[in-house]
């Protein structure tokens, strides 16, 4: 009588733990949906002209994605310190992250009609450090129920799509006003509940009973896990894990690492402004979110990446997703040149239809998502006694590309909109082609790590702006003109790519 007590305890208990874990997952990833997601409706609120929305989301995207670094840095530093007391540790930081929502809502409720701009954007940043570190400390815990926590980026995505199209269309039928203010407020007080259930299941599902690690969905310390290999594996069994899974290890960080260069300050709102940009913005969330959930249902039904891709089975043929990788690329190429070649017949194409960006921006993302998913459950599967080092190098790398993808896109952003005021001297005019890339790519480089150096900024309005002296002046909204071509009596002028 007592055994079956105890397994249907132990049903309870891992159910719990799946529900703990799919929730946390889709709370770590609520803090970057208000920052990114809802840019538009964070741009009206603090009075920023529309023209400048692609500075702003970069600007936003780089200082989240070095926050998160500094926070998987800590975590993976403290983690391999002493691996005792994490429970305490994973407590504190909840409560942190806890603490950042409520400042959040209290900052961007206040401030009068221009608002508390940079201090809503150091929180948020704050935000993302304890998002960094609580998903390096959630990813050793759940262990055996890594697959829910990875749900949680996708199912994020598709939640907040419904909840925006839900929430506009409410306010629209009403005749409310104010919608980009009270959507926001309303989505970071659901962040925050979120945030306190995620602590709630948490707590009695891995940490009451014993230490949070040696749950049935947990790994013991310093023992061994299928998904992670032996803890005290040498730097020899290293190389021959990273060896073992050199495809699917490049393929997670060169497909998700780049996606800021391009998405989302050039395509889609560079090329069409901000109000059809974010309808696209929106569509994406949805659609692309598709690709992840796929992937998810093969690797559940050991039908997906999660097998060693060589041998006699057909896991090979998972080598084979690189070509997603270069329709990413292809799609990237494309973006630029619509901004460089803007008399095209397909830059006209890509710049007068939203469907058309669309359609290439969402399949640029889905591309995005296809090799994150393949690539991250192939990583792990391969083979080797070092599968835990590997997964935190890939990591490790994986955010630091991310900050340079998207610093990289912000240099090359602010350097385009300074020259396209004045076409007629545009400085590639009589560059061969090479010379003319080399420019590009040399003065985008420079910006973006002068942007590096001064990541985090003091006064966040007049860096977007450019203009230190108006900072009292509240602006009206602006006719954005960003979805036009620049006009030039050559349209070769402008060249970066030919004859792609």
């Amino acid at each position: 009588m007592s055994s079956m007590v105890t397994d249907e305890e132990k049903k309870k208990k891992e159910g719990l733990q799946i529900a703990a874990t799919f929730i946390s997952g889709i709370a770590f990833f609520q803090i970057f949906h208000v920052a990114f997601s809802s840019s538009k409706f964070t741009l009206l609120r603090f009075r920023i002209p529309p023209s400048h929305m692609s500075v702003y989301v970069n600007r936003m995207v780089i200082s989240y994605r070095i926050s998160t670094f500094c926070g998987v840095l800590l975590s993976t530093i403290c983690d391999l310190a002493s691996s005792k007391r994490s429970d305490l540790i994973h407590r504190c930081l909840f409560s942190m992250f806890f603490g950042c929502h409520i400042l959040l809502l209290c900052t961007y409720h206040t401030g009068g009609e221009q608002g508390h701009l940079t201090l809503f954007y150091w929180i948020i940043a704050i935000s993302a450090f304890f998002v960094g570190s609580s998903y390096i400390m959630a990813v050793r815990i759940v262990a055996g129920n890594i697959r829910y926590l990875l749900v949680g980026l996708p199912m994020s995505r598709i939640l907040m799509f419904f909840y925006q199209l839900s929430f506009l269309f409410i306010w629209e039928v009403f005749g409310l006003s104010n919608a980009h203010f009270w959507l926001v407020q309303w989505q970071i007080i659901f962040a925050t509940f979120l945030c306190v259930l995620t602590a709630c299941l948490w707590i009695p599902a891995y940490e009451i009973g014993g230490d949070c690690a040696s749950q049935p969905g947990g790994v013991s310390n310093g023992g061994e896990s299928p998904e992670t290999g032996p803890k005290d594996a040498g730097w020899k069994d290293f190389g021959e894990t990273l060896i073992k899974a050199t495809s699917p290890f490049l393929m997670s960080i060169l497909g998700y690492g780049t996606q800021n260069v391009f998405y989302p300050g050039i395509s889609p709102y560079k090329l069409v402004g901000i109000d059809k940009g974010s309808k696209i913005v929106m569509a994406n969330m949805f659609i692309s979110s598709i690709a992840s959930f796929t992937i998810l249902g093969l690797a559940s039904s050991n039908k997906g990446p999660n097998r060693p891709w060589n041998g006699g089975n057909q896991a090979w043929l998972w080598h084979g997703a690189w070509g997603f990788f270069g329709i990413q690329m292809f799609c990237g190429i494309l973006f630029l040149h619509a901004m460089h070649y803007p008399m095209s017949s397909i830059s006209r194409m890509i710049r007068d239809s939203a469907w058309t960006l669309g359609f290439l921006t969402v399949l640029y993302n889905s591309c995005v998502e296809l090799t994150y998913g393949i690539g991250t459950n192939g990583s792990a599967k391969q083979g080797g006694n070092a599968i835990s080092k590997v997964n935190t190098m890939r990591l490790f790398i994986l955010v630091a590309m991310q900050i340079s993808s998207a610093s990289l896109g912000d240099g090359y952003v602010k350097i385009y909109s300074q020259y396209s005021k004045d076409p007629s001297n545009w400085p590639t005019k009589h560059f061969t082609t090479k010379k003319a890339f080399w420019f590009w790519t040399w003065n985008a480089t420079k910006v973006a790590f002068g942007r590096l150096k001064c990541a985090f900024s003091t006064d966040l309005r007049s860096e977007v702006i450019g203009k230190k002296g108006h900072l009292f002046i509240v602006y009206e909204d602006e006719m954005d003109n960003s979805s036009k071509p620049t006009k030039a009596k050559d349209p070769k002028v402008m060249k970066i790519v030919h004859d792609i």
